[in-house]
């Protein structure tokens, strides 16, 4: 279904696509006048109705703690496709993350452990990612024919078999793309962390792990100090917890590549070998 027949359906008048996101998101006005942001998600498991509305509902708990998110004002489905309807807040998107910047998300990351009730499946749906299986991810990576990234895959199903489930926390709040293109600041304030439609209990050391391995060091999307600060604080993380969540990411950052942007490989192999190997 459209945008515009979602929006005909909710009574809202959609004024443009925003910038970025693989989902794409909408800014509209309201029937009062007021602005928001439409969101029509894939029709995909990770992100049916019952799991948008648990995400959601996690959200709103930590805002109603001070956190800083856009309000949600309706979550619902319009002829099978999942949406969000959010407050539009003011900021930007930053072009490059400052020392303060960082200092908060860190800050904003802690405050997720323990708010969540404990899912004690998610170690072990993490390290089944990284085991050796048949599964058409795997089987894609290895099909591309590249003996860089198939070295990569290989020592990252390593860490997978000798990773025990149980060293993961299970009842903290997890954003699960926890990273700058989904933060909108005003000079040095974090004003909104947005897109918690995958949000889900689990360990949310993978937050900030995801933040830190967003974060290229061949780019400039980082202040040095900054860098520096959140290197910092990734090496406080337990190594078998580090090691396998920079395994996953390898994994799904190189099926990601190989399947739907082989432009980015190089980019990717490059993230992999600099900064995910030395993790594990």
């Amino acid at each position: 279904m459209s945008v515009d027949a979602i929006a005909s359906v909710l009574g809202v008048t959609v004024v443009r696509r925003l910038a970025g996101g693989e989902w794409g998101a909408f800014l509209v006005t309201t029937a009062q006048g007021s602005s928001a942001v439409l969101k029509p998600l894939p029709r995909h498991e990770l992100v049916a109705e019952d799991r948008v509305r648990q995400a959601v509902e996690f959200a709103r708990a930590l805002r109603a703690d001070g956190y800083p998110i856009p309000a949600y004002l309706q979550v619902g489905v319009v002829d099978g496709q999942v949406f969000t309807l959010q407050e539009a807040i003011e900021g930007e998107v930053p072009a490059r993350l400052r020392l303060a910047h960082v200092r908060r998300l860190i800050e904003l990351s802690r405050r997720h452990v323990g708010l969540a009730p404990p899912d004690e499946s998610w170690g072990e749906q993490l390290v089944a990612e990284i085991r050796p299986d048949a599964s058409q991810t795997q089987t894609s990576i290895r099909n591309c024919g590249d003996p860089r990234v198939i070295s990569i895959l290989d020592e990252a199903l390593a860490v997978g078999e000798r990773t025990d489930p149980t060293v993961f926390r299970c009842d903290d709040i997890v954003h699960n793309d926890f990273h700058h293109a989904n933060l909108l600041v005003r000079g040095d304030e974090v004003v909104a962390v947005f897109d918690w439609e995958g949000a889900q209990a689990g360990d949310c050391r993978a937050d900030l792990t995801t933040l830190a391995w967003y974060l290229d060091p061949s780019r400039d999307h980082v202040e040095p100090a900054a860098r520096a600060l959140l290197r910092a604080e990734i090496d406080t993380i337990q190594p078998e917890v580090r090691a396998a969540l920079a395994a996953r990411f390898a994994i799904s950052k190189l099926a990601f590549a190989v399947n739907a942007r082989p432009q980015v490989l190089p980019q990717i192999l490059r993230l992999a070998q600099t900064w995910l190997r030395p993790q594990w």
